[in-house]
Order: C-alpha cells, then structure tokens, then sequence
C-alpha cells in the first residue's frame, strides 16, 4: 500500500480578484436588463432613462423662476442653479429608495442562480438610478449654463465629491429599505409618506445659513443636507454661506452601509423558501 498522500489543494491567491469579477459581471447584466425591462426597446427606449429626471428637474426650475419662490443670495446664486443643486437631489433620492424598497420581491426569480445575490440586485437598480440622476444633472448645467441662467461649477471635483458621497448614503439607505420593504407590507404603503416628510430634511429647499440657529442644529442631523450644501459650494463658491462636514457624511455613510449589509443578509434565504 502506497504511503503518498493526496497533495492538499492550495487556495487560488486570485480568488478573491475573481469572485469581483464575477460580480461585477452580475451587475452589469443586471444593469443592462433594468434598462431593458424598464424602458423597452422601442420609441425613445433608454433615452427616459435621463429624459424623467430631467422633466422634473426643468418644470421645478421654471416654476421657481417664474413666481421668486427660492430664496438665492444674491447674484451668488442663481434661481436656476439653486433649483437645479436642490430638485436634482430630490429625485436622485426620491428615485433611489422608491425602486430599492420594493426591488427584491420584484426580481426573486434571479435569485434561484447562484451567483444573483440581493446585493447585486440592489446596486444594479441603484447604478441605474445614480446613472440616470447624474446625466440629467450634467446635461441640464450645460444647458442652463448656455442660456445664460447659472454658470459652470466653480469647483467640478468638490461638486464629484459631494454627488458621490450623496449618493453613496443613498445606497446604503436603500440597503435598509429594501430589508424593511421585506419585512412589513406596512412599509410599502408608508415608504411614499415618510419621503414627503422628510423632504425638508433633505436641504434642497433652504441653505443652512439661512435658517434660524435652533433649525440649523436640527437640519444637521440630516447626512442629505451636507450633501447638498458640499454640491452648491462646488457649483457657486465659498461666496454662498455653505455649511457641511464631510467627516460626519462619511461615518454616517459607513454606518448606514454596515447596518443595510447586515440587514439584507437574511433576505434572500425568506424570499427562496417563501
């Protein structure tokens, strides 16, 4: 009887490198069949993809034009660029947790491959959302700026900076929404409420600064604001009062993110055996 022994399988030092791969394979093809699924392959196709946000954020901008109702500080800010900073937000957040808390029920079939786990399902829809909110934006600053109504940002990269870690709370957020969407059919009937009454909490409609000091501390609180007062200092300058710490975004994004990772583990294996 031979004394060898079986040579013991070393682990792939690439196999981390790979599984990325494969995710990121995943959620691109996850992507590309939102789009499909959403918006079809005909008439205007993938073009609503950014033609919505837009529409929302052109109609609030011509209104608020129109009647005066922003408050802008002086000609640091113009109507135009304040409505566009602040309504652009609005959607990129209303969009985000609207199609992140109902996403998973709604793709559970994915789930049954092995390799679709809810997370890729989650960033897939929320690239989507990201992608879409983030061309309506460029393209709509290009536009006003050609019109004459607001300038180029001042600052492009604080203006990158802010969208991104706006937009990063958003996921994890989302993450957290997609688990309570799950969890209680109350929620998908409260989710719209609770985002109305929150939108004062999201700064698109006031600067900070403006803001007696009692409302300010409360407005704080909010990771949105900071978010949005960091874009419309990349947009207009230190000349607008803006008021934002981005080591607070940052630990509240962590924090968020951690407690969304945490919550959907579990949703996938209640989706299968329900």
């Amino acid at each position: 009887m031979s004394g060898q022994t079986a040579p013991q399988r070393r682990p792939r030092k690439d196999s981390f490198i790979e599984s990325l791969r494969i995710q990121g394979r995943v959620i691109g093809a996850l992507f590309l069949r939102e789009i499909i699924t959403r918006y079809g392959r005909h008439g205007l196709g993938f073009l609503w993809l950014f033609l919505e946000p837009m529409m929302f954020s052109v109609g609030v901008t011509i209104i608020w034009s129109v009647t005066g109702m922003a408050h802008t500080q002086g000609n640091a800010m113009p109507v135009a660029g304040f409505a566009l900073t602040g309504y652009s937000s609005i959607v990129l957040f209303r969009n985000m947790v609207n199609r992140l808390s109902n996403n998973t029920s709604a793709n559970k079939g994915l789930l049954y491959h092995p390799n679709v786990r809810v997370v890729d399902l989650i960033y897939a829809r929320g690239l989507l959302e990201f992608a879409a909110c983030t061309m309506s934006l460029m393209l709509l600053s290009v536009v006003f700026w050609g019109l004459g109504l607001m300038a180029l940002p001042v600052d492009p990269l604080k203006v990158i900076v802010a969208w991104l870690l706006f937009s990063w709370f958003l996921i994890g957020f989302g993450m957290i929404a997609a688990f309570m969407g799950e969890s209680s059919e109350i929620f998908d009937r409260l989710v719209h409420i609770i985002m109305y009454l929150s939108l004062p909490l999201t700064g698109a409609f006031t600067m900070v600064s403006w803001m007696p000091v009692a409302v300010q501390n409360i407005l704080l609180y909010s990771p949105l604001v900071h978010g949005v007062e960091m874009l419309r200092e990349g947009y207009f300058g230190e000349s607008i009062a803006a008021t934002y710490s981005v080591s607070y975004l940052l630990e509240v994004n962590l924090a968020v993110t951690l407690i969304g990772l945490i919550l959907i583990r579990n949703i996938r294996r209640n989706l299968i055996d329900g």
